[in-house]
This record gives structure tokens, C-alpha cells and sequence, in this order.
């Protein structure tokens, strides 16, 4: 008599092509990533690609600076009406300070027990034996305070709040007021660090400044003391720090200029937090908007603005900018429309799509992992993410209902029953490639062979064909058969 030897239950069986699936699904993952990126690399022509970055020279002139995606040339440079400059050089451009705004102050961070957005590392340098932490409740008109440990003992220093240092326990109305916006990530605390010395001075630190409701603090962590170093007549959304380049001899520290924005004006404080001018924001820019300064030699300012959509990448590929040119005494000049091609290290929508394709064929991994993505982001990530999703989750999903279509006619072959092949062809269908290796893997195959009958072609691991249901004839006798 032919047995039957696959009396495993369906659910575990199930359950052993999942973890087969999932083993076969990491090791495609890898192998797709390399070989994705090997093929994007091979057929894209990298010294034809050009990376543009819009930039300010020491006069005051913005151009667009293009370099090679090679890296290995040196970059050229264009007006915005596209002339070529001969005059442009890497030396003479001004660095840029960033002054992120409040896209929607009620999103707050994603949840207010995640510690890893509500907890900050900060780089404070000084004395290399401690470490410093910004702590927050997770409200977005929240508040928190910094904490201090050893490195090696992790022993206790003390916290940081409104008041200044303490040892003990830090009370609730003594934590720092702090807005955090998601927008821009949890934090940006990192960015308006400043130091003390000058570079190479192994005695300077870091100090930090907080934006907390109108006031600006100034937090050293050497001497352990915060003060107030600023009072706006409105609450503050961003800071941020800029160097002069002018004035080479004097030292460092005196070159730099805070920056402090609210919601209708930006205040441009000296060294020594003297207020040297306000200049009040035009209708043009909205209160989401990406504000970039750029400080001339001469005093006025280029400022550019762009949406909180484009944060994170150019969905069309296109860099669109509003360009205002500050001057003393709060006067504004524009807005200038400024349009020019992203850079190049953006992937394209269709290199997206078939990296996504190629190392995910799975229907459903796909769309739970861009529903994951979705509810991290904010909303303005939703049509580019669809416009990457859509062509990959199609060719997956073509891909799994053919691997369906097959897993359905073997389990006729093999003798599955309806419950078992509807089973099994969903597992597939969902689960793709990697849902078809764990079938294909989970259990052993016999070699089918036509039924004598019918002639379909099915097992003999049974006493009756799987699809007709007549009996099997008895192999025939050889002569060496002994009967007990």
C-alpha cells in the first residue's frame, strides 16, 4: 500500500514555508540591492550628470553652481538667466544658515513615549568624560531639560534647566519650554551649537542655543550655566548662526551672527547679542517655509524660501526657490522666482520603482512598508511615494498572481485539496517570489508520472490518481517477489 506521508497540519505547514519565505526573502534582498545598484550604475552615465546647487558669492551675486556627478572636475557656473560665469570660484561663495519654520505646530512628535525622538544626544565637546542628553515631554509646545552622565560610570551629574544646575530632581515648572515641529525631523538642536575658542583650541567648548518661547538661552556645559541672551516680542521658531567673511583678522567668535526667526520677522544679533538689525517677513513667505540666509560682505543679505513639501526631495525634479535680497534697515527686495534642475543624487522616480521591484517582489511587504513610511512622514511624501510605489507594487503583483496561478495547478498535480491549493495559492499571491520559494521549499516533491488512465500527469504517492480516481494498477511482478 502508497501512503500519504505529508500528515503535517496545513497551519503548520503554512507556518514552515513562512519561515522558508522569510529566510529566502532576506537573502533576495541583499543579493537585489547590489545587483540593482550595479545595473542602475552600469547604465547611467555619471559624466554627463551634472549636481546643481544654488549658491552666493561674497558680493552678493547668486549663481548656480553645476559639478560633474563624477566628482573629479571642477564646477561651473551660471547666472540665473543661465550665462555662463568665468568669474565663479568655490572660495568666494558664502556659507548658508537655515531657518526652518512651523509647518503644523499640532503634529508634535509621532508619540509621546517614543524615546527616540524625545531623547537628544548632543556632541557638547569639552571635557571628552561626559555626556549630555536633551530630555522632552513629546508635546509640541512642550519642554524638557538636559541631563548629564560620566562615559565610564554612567554616574549622575546633575540637570540643566530654566534655573540653571541642580543636582537633584528637576521639577516640572523648571523644565525649558521647547517647540518641536516634525517637519524638519524631531530635533535640530545639533545645528545652532557654537564654540567658544577658535579652532584648534583645545580649552574651547560648546555651547548651545535654545530657542524656548520668546527668550533665546545660552547653555554652557563647561561652566554649567544657561542665561537668556535674546527676548523677542513674539515666540521663536528657529535660530541659527552665520560667519562674516570679511574682516579676516578678526577672531572667529566676533565674525559670527545669530539669527533669530519668528513667525512674522527675523532679528540679526552681533557676537555679543546686540541687535543689529529686523527685518520683517514678506507675505510671500509662509510660516512653513525653508528660509536660507546668506550674508554678503556688504551687509545686504540673499534669502531664499521654499516650501515645507520639498524639505526632502523635489518630487519633479525640479528646485523651485522665492529669492528676496535683505538690506539694512529691514528693506526687502523681490521675490525673485529661481528654477533650476535638482541634483542629481536624487534617484528618479523609475530608478526608485525598479530597485523597489527588484528587491521586494512581494505584493504585501510592499504596501505595509510604504504604509509605515507614510505614517512617519508628514503628508507632502504621499505623491511622491505613489509615483515610486505604484509601478513596483504592479509588476509585483503581475509577478505573484502568475507564481499563484502555478502554485494552484502543481497542488492539482500533487493532490492538494481545494482547501489546500486556495491556501497555498494566497500565500504565494501575497507573499511573491519569496512566498513561492517557501511552497517550493517547505516539502519534498515526488517526480509526477502520466496516470495510466486519464494520462494527466500527477504523483503515485497515493493508491488513486488525484484527478481521476482510478486506482493505480499494481507494479508488475518481476519474479524475485518473495510472499511470507
Amino acid at each position: 500500500m502508497i501512503m500519504n506521508r505529508h500528515k503535517t497540519s496545513l497551519p503548520g505547514r503554512l507556518l514552515a514555508a513562512l519561515i522558508l519565505a522569510i529566510g529566502f526573502g532576506t537573502a533576495w534582498f541583499a543579493f537585489a540591492m547590489w545587483l540593482g545598484s550595479a545595473v542602475l550604475s552600469a547604465t547611467r552615465d555619471e559624466a554627463a550628470t551634472r549636481i546643481n546647487q544654488f549658491v552666493v558669492t561674497t558680493d552678493g551675486t547668486p549663481l548656480i553652481m553645476s559639478m560633474v556627478g563624477d566628482g573629479r572636475s571642477r564646477p561651473t557656473f551660471r547666472d540665473l538667466d543661465g550665462v555662463a560665469r568665468q568669474d565663479g570660484d568655490e572660495s568666494r561663495m558664502v556659507s548658508n544658515a537655515q531657518l526652518p519654520g512651523l509647518a503644523d505646530d499640532s503634529r508634535g512628535i509621532s508619540s509621546p513615549s517614543d524615546w527616540r525622538t524625545r531623547l537628544v544626544t548632543l556632541r557638547t565637546g569639552g571635557d571628552p568624560a561626559e555626556a549630555w542628553y536633551f530630555v522632552h515631554d513629546g508635546q509640541s509646545r512642550g519642554s524638557g531639560y538636559f541631563v548629564g552622565y560620566e562615559r565610564l560610570g554612567n554616574r549622575l551629574l546633575g540637570s540643566i534647566d530654566s534655573s540653571g544646575f541642580r543636582e537633584g530632581p528637576v521639577p516640572p515648572e523648571d523644565r525649558i519650554p521647547f517647540r518641536v515641529d516634525r517637519s524638519f525631523g524631531p530635533w535640530s538642536l545639533t545645528e545652532h551649537l557654537i564654540v567658544r575658542g577658535e579652532p584648534g583650541d583645545l580649552r574651547s567648548n560648546l555651547m548651545l542655543h535654545v530657542p524656548s518661547g520668546n527668550l533665546i538661552r545660552l547653555v554652557d556645559f563647561s561652566a554649567r550655566t544657561i542665561a537668556t541672551v535674546f527676548e523677542a516680542p513674539e515666540p521663536i521658531v528657529s535660530v541659527s548662526t552665520t560667519i562674516l567673511r570679511s574682516d579676516v583678522e578678526i577672531p572667529l567668535r566676533k565674525r559670527r551672527i545669530l539669527l533669530v526667526r519668528t513667525e512674522r520677522a527675523i532679528y540679526k544679533l552681533d557676537y555679543e547679542y546686540k541687535l543689529l538689525d529686523t527685518v520683517a517677513l514678506p507675505d510671500g513667505i509662509d510660516r512653513g517655509d525653508l528660509i536660507s540666509w546668506y550674508e554678503s560682505d556688504s551687509g545686504k543679505a540673499v534669502v531664499t524660501a521654499r516650501p515645507v513639501a520639498t524639505y526632502r526631495r523635489f518630487p519633479d525634479g525640479v528646485v523651485r526657490l522665492k529669492l528676496y535680497r535683505f538690506g539694512p534697515g529691514g528693506a526687502v527686495q523681490g521675490p525673485t522666482e529661481v528654477a533650476f534642475a535638482s541634483s542629481a543624487g536624487i534617484p528618479k522616480p523609475w530608478e526608485d520603482s525598479f530597485q523597489l521591484g527588484l528587491s521586494l517582489p512581494s505584493p504585501a511587504p510592499q504596501v505595509a512598508s510604504a504604509l509605515i513610511f507614510l505614517a512617519m512622514s508628514d503628508g507632502s511624501e504621499f505623491v511622491p511615494m505613489r509615483d515610486r510605489v505604484l509601478p513596483a507594487l504592479a509588476a509585483a503583483t503581475a509577478l505573484a498572481a502568475a507564481l499563484a496561478a502555478a502554485t494552484w495547478r502543481r497542488g492539482r498535480v500533487y493532490g492538494l485539496t481545494g482547501r489546500e491549493r486556495a491556501a497555498w495559492t494566497a500565500f504565494v499571491f501575497l507573499l511573491g517570489l519569496p512566498g513561492f520559494a517557501g511552497f517550493l521549499l517547505h516539502r519534498r516533491w515526488p517526480a509526477p508520472s502520466p496516470c495510466p488512465h486519464c494520462h494527466s500527469r500527477t504523483v503515485r504517492d497515493r493508491e488513486a490518481c488525484a484527478e481521476c480516481g482510478a486506482p493505480f494498477p499494481a507494479p508488475a511482478l518481476r519474479g524475485t517477489e518473495i510472499f511470507a
